[in-house]
């Protein structure tokens, strides 16, 4: 999936620069954006649609250069694009789960609980609390089981195939393919 948009590049020029961008060269830094904007914005994009109503939460360029700016703050070397884009869509998970926790204090009740599966439709106050639960639930989940937790968040976030998680993750199909269907029964019973 992600494989195709970044073909034709240079990854491993890619990955240098992202070490030497978060090493703090800002020439680097300039090179790198251009490089990698439009697969975070599909990342971002994708995870505004879990969200809701696009106009509901941040607008995708808003989520974007917010999670730049965190990635370009906690600076840290990337084994390779793919260990990137897990970092990059965490930063954008983590914005938008704060925004709907934002919207939850501003509504009376915004800490019910509801019961819903993974992807199913919800209206944005129901996906707001489905996200703050999700979220709860994959810290859950990565304490009892990191590599489930990069699993789900590599497949759900990301949008990354079994070959490409195998690969970022240094494992085989066939384990991805097991993690996964691990991971989402036991988010299914958390959530």
């Amino acid at each position: 999936m992600l494989q195709t948009v970044w073909e034709g590049k240079n990854t491993g020029h890619i990955t240098r620069m992202l070490n030497l961008a978060h090493a703090g060269n800002a020439e680097a830094r300039e090179e790198l954006l251009p490089l990698v904007y439009q697969e975070l914005k599909m990342i971002a994009a994708q995870q505004r649609r879990r969200q809701g109503k696009p106009s509901d939460m941040l607008n995708t360029t808003a989520v974007v250069n917010e999670a730049w700016l965190r990635l370009q703050q906690h600076g840290q070397d990337y084994k390779n694009r793919y260990h990137f884009l897990a970092v990059a869509a965490t930063a954008m998970r983590q914005l938008l789960i704060d925004e709907a926790r934002k919207q939850l204090r501003n509504k009376r009740g915004g800490g019910a609980a509801i019961q819903v599966t993974l992807g199913e439709k919800l209206s944005v106050e129901d996906q707001a609390v489905w996200m703050v639960a999700l979220d709860q639930a994959l810290t859950r989940l990565g304490d009892y089981n990191p590599r489930l937790q990069e699993v789900f968040q590599l497949r759900f976030f990301v949008g990354l195939t079994e070959k490409e998680t195998a690969k970022a993750l240094n494992i085989s199909e066939s384990t991805v393919r097991r993690d996964w269907v691990k991971a989402k029964a036991m988010l299914s019973v958390a959530l």
